[in-house]
């Protein structure tokens, strides 16, 4: 078989047929989009399948972009979500939450609770004295009191607390109370400092209750004699 069929032969073939020996077009990509979250909090977010609840992707400050088949689905945001978040196909959907920080936060921990329900939406702690919320209204605990605040989509919310602390404190404690007489809290010799709100309190000293007011991101000393 001499060259010149060998090329007519092939002519032929390509004529009758330019498919033949084509791969196939995958068209997969089209249908998968992209989600991300814009300030993924270390925690992590859980992306689960709106109709199963079933998890199909995690975005993290690590990894805040992630690839999922176009549809419908549920992210977590601490213990509350974003809902019938769609994804398209091709598309990048993006989320925007928002950041709530107390300065001088506690060891004890604060509590972030939905002011409507009462359900804890998380913890922020001097551990962890920032959480990615939901844009939303939220009470953050102090103590038995709480502080009332409105978180914005990409934005950080610092809540300025003031810090109360007594040199000299006695092993007992020594309990806060607000203007009212309300039990908020205690200091003692194992923890002096408590944050609080800005506002007008009472610490029982020496078995009498002194006065005093605490303006945002003000320390207040107070000496045990």
């Amino acid at each position: 078989m001499n060259r010149n069929y060998k090329v007519c032969v092939l002519l032929l073939l390509l004529a009758a047929g330019l498919t033949f020996c084509s791969p196939k077009t995958d068209h997969s990509d089209e249908q998968t989009g992209w989600l991300s979250i814009d300030g993924a909090d270390l925690r992590g977010h859980q992306v689960l399948d709106a109709e199963t609840g079933k998890e199909v992707g995690f975005i993290s400050n690590v990894s805040s972009t992630i690839e999922v088949p176009a549809g419908i689905y549920t992210v977590t945001a601490g213990s509350a979500a974003w809902k019938d978040v769609e994804v398209k196909p091709g598309e990048t959907t993006v989320l925007k939450p928002g950041r709530l920080e107390v300065k001088n936060a506690s060891f004890r921990g604060h509590t972030v609770l939905d002011p409507e329900t009462g359900k804890e939406q998380g913890q922020i702690s001097s551990a962890a004295p920032s959480i990615t919320l939901i844009p939303g209204h939220y009470k953050v605990t102090f103590g038995s009191i709480s502080w009332e605040t409105e978180v914005k989509a990409g934005e950080t919310t610092l809540l300025n607390a003031g810090l109360v602390t007594v040199e000299g404190a006695s092993v007992e404690g020594h309990t806060i109370r607000t203007a009212e007489g309300r039990e908020v809290g205690y200091v003692s010799n194992t923890a002096s400092s408590f944050p609080l709100p800005p506002g007008d309190y009472t610490i029982e000293i020496g078995g009498k209750q002194l006065g005093f007011t605490l303006a945002e991101g003000e320390t207040k000393i107070i000496n045990v004699e």
